[in-house]
């Protein structure tokens, strides 16, 4: 039971109530909206982390492992790892299942544009891009309805802004030419 701040009467006595200190209540809205925010990020680059594992553990003595094609399947775990992680770790709300892994994948998607970047491949670059962006966009929205068109734009800066992690890595472990693929 919530109890707001303010002059309370009970039984002829006076009762003046009042948090104990603002400060924590604003910090502790300030984590649950960071944990809420990062979760997905978090989930993403896991998923980044272990397919860059297992490539590694396929190839053992390859330098430059990342194609664009291996790379594209790094944005595809994130989806998987951010459906597990909402269904053992959240709760049912059927949004968490659609902006979270939509959140996810969009931070791994920067594994794509890193190895399209150290191609020189700058026409795909943008059309990934915007292609990701907008993608993610519709499905927020579909999720939230217009609340979604709204969040939705920001939601996918905010996982193109902490793509720049797993692009970083697409960019070091990509092949120089698309000849290779």
């Amino acid at each position: 039971m919530a109890v707001e701040s303010g002059l309370y009467q009970q039984h002829g006595t006076y009762y003046v109530v009042a948090p104990e200190n603002e400060g924590a209540v604003l910090t502790e809205l300030a984590s649950i909206f960071a944990g809420f925010a990062l979760t997905p990020v978090g989930r993403g680059y896991v998923a980044v982390a272990l397919g860059l594992l297992g490539y590694r553990y396929r190839e053992p003595t390859r330098d430059r492992l990342l194609t664009v094609r291996r790379a594209t399947v790094l944005p595809a775990l994130a989806v998987a790892v951010a459906l597990i992680g909402t269904g053992l770790f959240e709760s049912g709300s059927l949004t968490r299942f659609v902006t979270g892994p939509t959140s996810a994948f969009v931070v791994a998607a920067g594994t794509v544009a890193g190895v399209l970047s150290r191609q020189r491949r700058w026409l795909w670059l943008g059309g990934v891009t915007v292609g990701t962006g907008v993608l993610a966009t519709a499905a927020i929205t579909a999720a939230l309805g217009l609340v979604g068109l709204i969040f939705g734009p920001a939601i996918v800066l905010l996982s193109f802004i902490t793509g720049v992690v797993p692009f970083g890595y697409g960019y070091w472990f990509a092949q120089e030419s698309p000849a290779t693929q």
